[in-house]
Order: C-alpha cells, then sequence, then structure tokens
C-alpha cells in the first residue's frame, strides 16, 4: 500500500505499508490501523479508507478478518452445544446493614431536605453572581455555610419568613 507526502512540488516521498494491524470506525468513518514498512511500531497510524492507494490489502484484511470471526462463532457454537452449564454464584452480595444505614446518614449529612431546620444567620449577594445566598448555620455543626436563595425557600420556608421578618424594617407613614 503506498502513501504519498508532498516536501515540494517537484519532490515526493512514497511510504509503503507492511500490513494492516486493527480497523475501527469513527463517526461512520473507517479508519485502518498501519504498519509502514521500515518503520518500527511507533510510527503506525490509523488512516481513513479514502488516503489508502492499495486496495488489495485492505480486500485481504477484510478477508481475514471475516475468516477469523467466523471461526470463532463456529467455535462457540461447538461449545455451546457440548458444553454443560455450570451454575456460578452472582457477582452481587448483598451490602451489610451498618454500611446501609452509614450511607443513609452520610446522605441526610449532605442534603438539605433530610437535615434539621438551620438557622440564618444573614444574607449575602456574591460579586460575581446575580443570586442571594442565606449564611446558614445547622445546629449540629459550628461552621455556617452559604446554600442558594432558591433552595432555602424550597426547604424552610417558613424559616426564611421568618429571617425576613425579624430584619426587614418598614417605614411608617408620617400622619
Amino acid at each position: 500500500m503506498e502513501k504519498s507526502k508532498k516536501k515540494n512540488e517537484d519532490e515526493q516521498d512514497i511510504y509503503f505499508v507492511e500490513k494492516i494491524l486493527d480497523k475501527q470506525e469513527i463517526d461512520g468513518e473507517i479508519y485502518y490501523l498501519l504498519k509502514w514498512a521500515e518503520y518500527d511500531n511507533s510510527h503506525n497510524s490509523w488512516e481513513p479508507y479514502e488516503n489508502i492507494l492499495n486496495l488489495e490489502l485492505v480486500e485481504e484484511y477484510e478477508k481475514q478478518l471475516t475468516a477469523k470471526t467466523s471461526q470463532k462463532d463456529l467455535m462457540t457454537c461447538k461449545e455451546k452445544v457440548t458444553r454443560k452449564r455450570k451454575r456460578t454464584k452472582s457477582p452481587y452480595t448483598k451490602p451489610d446493614k451498618k454500611e446501609i444505614q452509614a450511607q443513609i446518614e452520610q446522605f441526610k449529612k449532605t442534603n438539605f431536605s433530610f437535615r434539621q431546620e438551620p438557622c440564618i444567620v444573614g444574607i449575602h449577594k456574591p460579586k460575581n453572581s446575580s443570586q442571594y445566598k442565606f449564611l446558614v448555620r445547622w445546629p449540629d455543626k459550628e461552621a455556617a455555610e452559604l446554600v442558594p436563595r432558591k433552595k432555602a425557600n424550597e426547604f424552610w420556608p417558613q424559616t426564611v419568613i421568618n429571617f425576613y421578618a425579624r430584619h426587614i424594617k418598614m417605614d411608617q407613614p408620617k400622619k
């Protein structure tokens, strides 16, 4: 198989393919792994079908490929007929109750809907974001964390209302 590469307009290098090693399909296009003659395996490359000039090598490779697959199919058919199947143990093992309980507890700690009602300490709007975040403190933790306003409204609506009621002051109309 030949592949040419232009160095100059006048000069061409011709590369010969020693053999086709593999085949793959990417986005509907067929590529072949080529072993170049007089080069080591580090120079092997995937080339699309269109770039291959010696189509006889491709046909030969395809024949070998179909022969191999038909032999495999024939062997597996014989094995299916002659072999008796043994029962194997399932790779699935039933998880331990302690493991399950630990996973549930971890999930509850990280998921807002299962936590206890937090105390809203303040409200914050980061400079790089248009969304407000509540600074909340959990009863079981010392550190506070920022929670998006939408999540707080969803999980603890009454706590959010109480926070606004305590911190928003309305001006009384003058009489």
